[in-house]
């Protein structure tokens, strides 16, 4: 019994080991070193212009789930700024904001005008998420809510 968890033991550390030794890919043949998530690999830009030419919706969420979840959100704020822009898609706007000014002490503090613009952008397409983040910066403060094309007018 005693030789059997010994055994047990090894083959588990051997395992981890290997869990972080380089493995080949098998869809292009890179070597990439793999760790216990997911090797990130950027997708080809070609696609991701696609998406934005024919407002993929469906696909720019699997890119920004894919980037986001990878931590390489700001990495993709070029493509979420082409889909808000472009094809004036509101969930980007959102998108945006979160990923310019998140910060785990305030994740609302919205400091850069553009994040604060393209969150009250949100709010007025109706993003979900977005009433509560204004609420938070404005109502809840005792402020009036401005219209997104006014942040640029103030002083």
């Amino acid at each position: 019994m005693k030789n059997l968890l010994i055994v047990i033991a090894s083959f588990l550390l051997v395992s981890s080991c290997n869990k972080n030794e380089q493995k080949t890919d098998k869809n292009n043949g890179d070597i990439n070193v793999a760790s216990d998530t997911n090797v990130f690999t950027e997708p080809d830009v070609e696609e991701l212009n696609r998406m934005i030419v024919e407002n993929d919706t469906v696909a720019y969420k699997k890119y920004y789930k894919r980037y986001i979840t990878s931590g390489h959100s700001r990495d993709f704020l070029f493509y979420a700024v082409l889909m808000a822009e472009k094809n004036n898609y509101p969930m980007a706007y959102m998108d945006i904001a979160n990923t310019l000014d998140f910060k785990l002490d305030d994740p609302l503090a919205y400091n850069s005008k553009y994040a604060l613009y393209c969150m009250l952008k949100a709010y007025e397409m109706r993003v979900d998420g977005a009433e509560e983040s204004i609420n938070y910066i404005y109502t809840q403060k005792g402020k009036t809510i401005p219209k997104s094309s006014s942040i640029y007018d103030e002083n």
